[in-house]
């Protein structure tokens, strides 16, 4: 049983408990006010990527976003909801919003985080 959380964790506790001290590895590259999630940080690059598929992709499809893989959202259609460009999902991610590129990244993406 986890003393922060009551949740019952049957493998291991060690782990679990770091979801409570720790700041994700990974940060939302939107500024807070374009971002609400709660704390805009995520422990793996799976949750990471579909968060910003969830909440900064805006797919033509509605199925897109209740898709439950990545692999089933990535080669959908959608805009980014930053800047209102057309991508299909793994372009948006790999060319418009994880690039180190500034010239091809959304002009809303915090440029530090990259």
């Amino acid at each position: 049983m986890c003393p922060i959380c009551n949740k019952h964790i049957s493998r291991d506790l060690t782990r679990h408990l770091r979801i409570h001290n720790e700041v994700g590895r990974f940060q939302c590259v939107y500024p807070r006010y374009m971002c609400n999630h709660k704390t805009q940080h995520f422990n793996r690059p799976y949750d990471y990527k579909k968060h910003l598929l969830h909440i900064h992709f805006k797919f033509d499809d509605p199925k897109g976003k209740l898709s439950h893989t990545l692999t089933d959202k990535l080669p959908l259609t959608g805009t980014c909801l930053g800047c209102g460009a057309r991508f299909v999902g793994k372009d948006w991610l790999d060319d418009h919003v994880l690039t180190n590129d500034a010239s091809k990244r959304c002009p809303h993406v915090l440029s530090n985080l990259n």
